[in-house]
């Protein structure tokens, strides 16, 4: 068995979980929001390789946006609780290592978007080449690829709306990055940020099950779906 044959067997298995996941959620009336990455590789459209996997490594980025919106900012006026990024702190930690503590909630700012413009490596869905492995404290990738190095394309809202069968909301951000570098490049690490108030909060970063290369003139194309399941 290959490893992109054990992947979708664990895709199929990771369904599985969800949907008892989802189903609990409905029943308890209880909110979650899960993440599904998609990977396409090949030139003008024309794919030779395609894989879909659930995202499981939510950063403490993510957690603190969340409770921050959902919970009135838990905060002393605008200021979040806490000033170091940590166990008992709503603090944020920005790409470039420094410290966000103002709430959204109180501040009426927005908790930021997903799109990133042409040649932006800093916004939206990013890539790299590192494989140290993922923790709740991540705040940048292991080994970003940089724009030259693969030329990033727009990271856009694809489609989003309301899937009536299985009672879901869901996004779906989507970005070309192409290699003109010469050579193969191997990506192992993906990763999306959240352009919340300009802050650029990395909300998620996975590893992939195994490595995937990019040849000489191949586009990678990246999707990240959000899925929220309702109550009926």
């Amino acid at each position: 068995m290959t490893n992109l044959e054990r992947e979708r067997q664990q895709f199929i298995a990771d369904q599985v979980r969800y949907d008892r996941m989802s189903e609990l959620s409905r029943t308890l009336h209880i909110p979650i929001i899960y993440p599904i990455w998609r990977l396409k590789v090949g030139k003008a459209g024309a794919y030779h390789t395609e894989r879909e996997f659930y995202a499981n490594s939510w950063t403490r980025n993510a957690y603190n946006i969340i409770s921050d919106q959902s919970m009135g900012g838990l905060s002393n006026g605008q200021v979040l609780i806490g000033s170091t990024y940590g166990d008992g702190s709503l603090a944020r930690k920005k790409l470039n290592g420094g410290i966000n503590i103002t709430s959204f909630a109180f501040s009426g700012t927005a908790a930021g978007v997903y799109a990133a413009a042409v040649g932006a490596d800093d916004d939206g869905i990013i890539i790299g080449t590192g494989t140290q492995p993922e923790s709740l404290n991540d705040f940048e990738l292991d080994a970003l690829i940089v724009e030259g190095t693969m030329d990033y394309q727009a990271c856009v809202l694809d489609s989003s709306g309301w899937n009536a069968g299985s009672l879901f909301m869901f996004s779906i951000w989507t970005r070309d990055i192409d290699n003109n570098s010469g050579g193969a490049i191997t990506v192992s690490e993906l990763g999306m940020i959240n352009d919340a108030d300009f802050d650029d909060l990395l909300v998620v970063r996975d590893l992939l099950s195994s490595s995937q290369e990019v040849l000489d003139t191949e586009t990678l194309t990246v999707e990240l779906e959000f899925r929220q399941p309702y109550p009926s």
